[in-house]
């Protein structure tokens, strides 16, 4: 795994897959060998960087957990693996879980996007109280465009407390956005990561030029993923919007039924690994819904198997 201090190069050599977690029948312990293996399929498909965040649902960890996750994760990441665990979202996760990493070798560690009561003064204070205490730089998550102001994000930017930024403001417009426009005037774009997967990643890097993108089908077809971003720094725009096609079925039943449920059970469906159970406050989809999501993954798992192998 990956220790050394997040370069530019870091940032954009990879997608950044965002698996869900293996957890055994009682929700709470993690079922190693399924993570591995997901983990292993991952970087199969020429996938360096593993982000442990939504998908892993670590806003519902309990503290024993999260203490065990931070210790699995180097253990399923492969030596040239970037692995990137999460924290937060509030205050008080913060505090605790950055004393936890603190004793770990991680590079840097993603702060959940807060939805609780906050301001951007606020918000910078606890980005930079993380920082310090988690001896560690962090990757910030940003779904508002009222979490910072544009300024605050270049200050921590700057000074190394923030070493990049998952973007992910929905603007219904992927294709403008003045408040990413500023944001980029003080941010330099090799920093910036799209965060909403992979059909916003199309307008995002071809008409803002960001690095790389997250998403979570990656962890199905992580090929096609890598395929999709190599056809983006290339500028074969209708390449990689081909390769995006044929998961629209599958991002559709994220946003009708759930990101999260849908990509964890997803996963499963798809024979890479089982993820086991599910966290409250969430719950798996219905048999129904499963017999949709199966429908969805099938041309993503075939699509997969047509892509020749990495070089």
């Amino acid at each position: 795994m990956k220790t050394t201090p997040v370069t530019e190069d870091d940032i954009a050599r990879s997608v950044w897959a965002v698996p869900p977690v293996s957890l055994e029948p009682d929700g709470t312990h993690l079922n190693g060998p399924e993570n591995a293996k997901l983990a292993a399929h991952i970087e199969a498909g020429g996938v360096s960087t593993l982000l442990y965040g939504g998908n892993a649902n670590i806003y519902a960890m309990t503290h024993g957990t999260y203490s065990d996750l931070l210790d699995a994760i180097p253990d399923w990441a492969g030596a040239d693996t970037w692995a990137i665990p999460s924290a937060g979202p509030d205050f008080g996760k913060l505090r605790d879980q950055a004393a936890m990493l603190a004793r770990t070798r991680f590079p840097a560690a993603m702060l959940l996007p807060m939805t609780g009561p906050s301001s951007p003064q606020g918000t910078e204070a606890a980005i930079r109280d993380f920082a310090d205490r988690a001896g560690m730089a962090a990757i910030l998550y940003l779904r508002s465009d009222q979490m910072l102001l544009p300024d605050q994000i270049g200050a921590l930017v700057d000074d190394g407390t923030v070493v990049a930024v998952k973007y992910a403001v929905e603007t219904g417009d992927f294709t403008r956005d003045p408040y990413l426009d500023r944001m980029l005037s003080v941010v330099p774009r090799p920093r910036v990561v799209s965060g909403i997967g992979e059909i916003a990643a199309v307008p995002h890097l071809r008409s803002f030029g960001l690095a790389s993108f997250t998403a979570g089908a990656v962890c199905i077809a992580p090929r096609r993923a890598m395929a999709v971003l190599a056809a983006l720094k290339d500028r074969a725009v209708a390449r990689a919007t081909a390769l995006t096609g044929p998961i629209q079925p599958l991002e559709d039943l994220r946003n009708e039924h759930g990101a999260i449920a849908v990509i964890h059970d997803a996963v499963t469906l798809s024979g890479v690994a089982d993820m086991g159970a599910m966290t409250p406050h969430l719950s798996h989809v219905p048999d129904h819904v499963k017999d949709q999501i199966a429908a969805a993954v099938a041309p993503l798992l075939e699509q997969e198997s047509d892509l020749t192998e990495p070089a």
